[in-house]
């Protein structure tokens, strides 16, 4: 994938330059480099939380750019969890409640969640 931003003074940001990652079932991995490498970019391209310039990001046979912002909102929720480096937790929640929001907007509650 490739993904670029405009710099302060308008020039081109080349961040991503044909990033490739194949993750399978059952296979967990982390991402580390320098500060300013890549790596939340790259992270943010392949939770779908921001879509790439080009390339494709793929999810159980499905390519991203090819559905909409609600279906992948719907999917991010339901199949990705991760904890940003800098969490915003809603103040008025206890931990456990800040925890089990995700669960609670996919309609679980009690035991379930």
């Amino acid at each position: 994938v490739y993904k670029s931003f405009a710099g302060p003074d308008g020039s081109v940001i080349k961040v991503l330059r044909g990033a490739d990652l194949s993750v399978h079932q059952g296979e967990s991995l982390s991402i580390r480099g320098e500060s300013g490498s890549g790596k939340s970019t790259f992270l943010n391209v392949i939770s779908w939380l921001d879509r790439p310039d080009s390339g494709s990001v793929v999810w159980d046979s499905t390519e991203v750019p090819r559905i909409s912002d609600r279906e992948i909102a719907r999917r991010r929720a339901e199949v990705l969890g991760f904890v940003f480096q800098s969490y915003y937790l809603m103040p008025e929640l206890n931990v456990l409640e800040n925890v089990l929001m995700a669960a609670r907007i996919l309609g679980h509650a009690g035991q379930d969640a």
